[in-house]
């Protein structure tokens, strides 16, 4: 991670460089998105997901041992002296991840500013939704009372700044959101999505002054939509009911959009769904065989049946809410 986040300085070196940063652009569009960019984009969501998940819950852990050292009747010498050297262990890793999450949240922040295609993509935008989600919940959720903590700034800490770059992402996706496909993606998120908290979230940049208003604004807009996605996944999945097993996918128990097949294993799963395991996995999950996203083969016959079981059923319902046909 260290070295990562030496590499993450230079390439932010680069974007101020509008050479480098035409060169940037040029690059993640290779293949329209899918490109040598997408598995970059994947690292810095993994990177992102582990370091910051790992920094927010050490917060918890730590003001647990301040508070028990700072009461230590009942505790042994040992004990004592072992809680101690778990508070300094926990100070240290807290503040690496803290530093090193910052780091790749801040190169995210800055590169969806003109570099949105490749996260608008099936396999990528539900994760970057949900990751953004998870976040967004901790920073303007309950759980933020937990992560109150003494000069926040020592451990590399700095919740106002999270927030707000939290916020520029999703105002850069939803300014490059032509479709609804993130505001669907966000609303879909079942870990994490709260509507309450985009309002929670507003009106702590309100009263701060963290963001300009028409930011602000702005992400209530996309709250808004999000919420409107909501509504309307909640009557498509009304509308359907219960959906055949033979058409869920076998990973995510999900209704399957694109259906392919993995030649090896003959396993179909969804498109979306085996793409983003092959960002960082190039193998079979079934029997873990050699697999590129070239070798997946569509099941024209399984989406000819899906397709035609999803007009029965909104045409049974009458189009109840408004759902939009299926994309080919």
């Amino acid at each position: 991670f260290n070295m990562r986040q030496y590499i993450g300085d230079i390439l932010m070196h680069c974007w101020t460089l509008a050479p480098h940063r035409e060169a940037w652009k040029r690059f993640a569009a290779l293949q329209g998105g899918r490109g040598p960019y997408l598995r970059f984009a994947n690292m810095l969501i993994n990177d992102a997901t582990y370091l910051l998940d790992d920094a927010l819950k050490k917060v918890k852990d730590y003001k647990s041992l301040e508070r028990r050292l700072a009461s230590p009747a009942g505790l042994s010498q040992q004990e004592l002296q072992e809680k101690r050297q778990h508070l300094a262990r926990c100070k240290q890793e807290m503040t690496s991840s803290f530093y090193l999450g910052s780091g790749v949240i801040n190169t995210l922040a800055v590169s969806t500013s003109e570099v949105t295609a490749p996260f608008m993509l099936p396999e990528m935008v539900q994760r970057l939704a949900g990751t953004l989600n998870y976040f967004l919940l901790y920073l303007a959720g309950p759980q933020r009372k937990v992560l109150k903590i003494d000069n926040p700034e020592q451990y590399n800490f700095r919740p106002k700044w999270l927030l707000v770059q939290i916020c520029t992402i999703y105002l850069h996706m939803s300014a490059a959101d032509r479709g609804g496909q993130f505001a669907a993606a966000i609303a879909a998120d079942k870990r994490s999505y709260r509507p309450e908290m985009f309002a929670e979230a507003s009106m702590i940049l309100r009263q701060l002054g963290l963001m300009p208003e028409l930011q602000i604004q702005l992400l209530e807009g996309l709250a808004a939509q999000v919420a409107q996605a909501a509504v309307q996944e909640e009557a498509e999945e009304e509308v359907l009911g219960d959906v055949p097993d033979d058409f869920l996918d076998p990973i995510q128990y999900t209704l399957m959009r694109d259906p392919v097949k993995l030649p090896s294993s003959g396993t179909v799963m969804d498109r979306a769904t085996i793409m983003r395991h092959l960002l960082t996995d190039p193998r079979d999950p079934i029997n873990r065989d050699r697999l590129t996203p070239e070798m997946l083969q569509p099941d024209v016959e399984l989406k000819a049946r899906i397709d035609a079981w999803l007009r029965e059923q909104r045409g049974s319902s009458g189009g109840a809410g408004g759902a939009a046909p299926m994309e080919s």
